[in-house]
């Protein structure tokens, strides 16, 4: 029975704690698939030449700082952008849906 407990869930699954702490892990994921993404920085095996605890985890320490820094870049260039939109009467940007409803995929395919 102790294996039980550690195992379950801290809340209830449709509480809205559960969905507070479950929404933790989005940012989690967010920050792993960024740090190991090698577009902009890779700790793929053999990223750096050190062993042992200590100094991996100084890098990643580092690596980690440089993507907040990127991030809070980015951010404020969306900031600004959305600043100088407001002051010229446009609305902010956003982004393009992909994704297409079913009822527009029907009424643009033409049938054969």
């Amino acid at each position: 029975m102790s294996g039980a407990l550690k195992t379950a869930q801290k809340h209830d699954y449709p509480s809205k704690a559960h969905r507070k702490s479950y929404a933790r892990r989005t940012g989690a994921e967010r920050t792993f698939a960024t740090a190991k993404d090698p577009a902009t920085s890779n700790i793929a095996r053999g990223w750096i030449r050190l062993m042992g605890l200590t100094p991996v985890t100084l890098w990643l320490t580092c690596l980690l700082a440089v993507r907040n820094q990127r991030i809070l870049t980015a951010r404020d260039a969306r900031q600004h952008d959305d600043a100088r939109r407001a002051a010229a009467g446009l609305p902010p940007k956003t982004r393009r849906r992909r994704r297409k409803t079913l009822a527009s995929l029907a009424a643009t395919a033409a049938p054969p």
